[in-house]
């Protein structure tokens, strides 16, 4: 039984391991000159949704400007959630943990993470409008699946 475990725990990491290596190798950080949204979640996912349109280089510059555009907004609101969700964690985790502080840090979350998902949709808008009325509907439909698999 223990042979049986331990080699099941062996191919669990190694699946584990390959997995990790896989989503290091899509990540937005090692594949910097494609044009993606800054990383995160719909980095990754707008990105490979604008690599299956075969968008022109004129598009693809364009796309690149809205994201360098955007990029300085997206960092500060994603500073701006750190430190609210660290002060959240830090208020829930206190010895003597004050339910109103604690509700209105998580209020802030809240309101910062409304806040990401608007730019986050302007930015979308303003790509949507440089698309064909044909990459219109093929990036909907890619993002339809996403929204599907995961909160996009």
């Amino acid at each position: 039984m223990k042979r049986k475990i331990g080699i099941l725990g062996r191919l669990a990491t190694g699946l584990s391991a390959t997995a990790l290596a896989a989503g290091l190798a899509g990540s937005p950080a090692l594949a910097a000159d494609h044009a993606g949204a800054g990383g995160g979640r719909m980095g990754g996912g707008l990105r490979r949704a604008l690599a299956s349109l075969d968008l022109s280089q004129d598009q693809k510059d364009k796309v690149k400007a809205i994201v360098a555009a955007e990029k300085p907004a997206i960092q500060s609101l994603r500073e701006g959630m750190r430190a609210d969700a660290s002060e959240l964690k830090s208020l829930a985790s206190a010895q003597s943990a004050d339910p109103a502080a604690i509700g209105a840090a998580f209020l802030k979350v809240r309101a910062d993470r409304e806040a990401m998902k608007a730019e986050r949709q302007k930015v979308l808008a303003q790509i949507e409008g440089l698309l064909t009325p044909d990459q219109r509907t093929k990036l909907d439909g890619y993002l339809l699946a996403l929204h599907g698999r995961r909160n996009f």
